[in-house]
């Protein structure tokens, strides 16, 4: 089942061939019925294609199956997340830590926080670790509460890093300004999300 899982990642990351890819998951899962690296695509996948309550079915099998796989419950708390499900979220999230407990489950905590309508309580808590996904956390977190000047210094810090991940973050925090503008708190950080998603580590 690996080698049509990879392939599968590949279609659908890559090339967006999200029906080449789906025939790829469903055929290492006939080989295999509890891979769950391909469980927990095949559900992303379904979610993308607006499947979601095929998605959230097929994650909740997946975390059954397997208790202890971060990645599964990981994939489960972002699609509930999506789906407003802000205290099944929480669970899944305690689950994460639970499992892994060096983890981030904090910051999955404090993306359902920014959803959820409570910015303000996860930036007072959020520990910043210099991680790009927890800058982009603050950026986002700051813009939804209309702080300007905080979200312009997470916009700029990035510039200072002569690395790739510096240029990536800075591309990310970019996209989040032009999306959706400093107007205050009303933009949309869906974009801002998707983004520190695909982001290198």
């Amino acid at each position: 089942p690996e080698g049509y899982w990879a392939r599968g990642q590949l279609r659908n990351y890559y090339y967006f061939d999200w029906h080449g890819a789906e025939e790829d998951f469903q055929k290492a899962l006939a080989l295999d019925a509890n891979f769950v690296p391909a469980q927990v695509d095949h559900a992303e996948l379904l979610a993308t294609l607006g499947r979601m309550p095929d998605a959230l079915a097929m994650l909740h099998g997946t975390v059954a199956l397997d208790p202890l796989s971060v990645p599964a419950w990981r994939a489960l708390a972002s699609l509930l997340i999506d789906s407003g499900q802000f205290a099944d979220a929480r669970v899944a999230a305690h689950r994460i830590a639970e499992a892994s407990p060096a983890g981030d489950s904090r910051q999955t905590v404090v993306y359902i926080d920014l959803y959820d309508g409570r910015a303000q309580q996860a930036l007072a808590e959020f520990q910043v670790t210099g991680n790009m996904h927890s800058l982009i956390l603050i950026a986002m977190l700051n813009h939804t509460l209309g702080h300007s000047a905080e979200f312009q210094r997470a916009l700029d810090e990035p510039t200072l890093w002569p690395t790739k991940s510096g240029k990536c973050m800075h591309g990310a925090v970019s996209t989040i300004r032009h999306s959706s503008g400093l107007s205050g708190p009303t933009g949309s950080t869906t974009a801002a999300l998707s983004i520190s998603d695909m982001i290198e580590v």
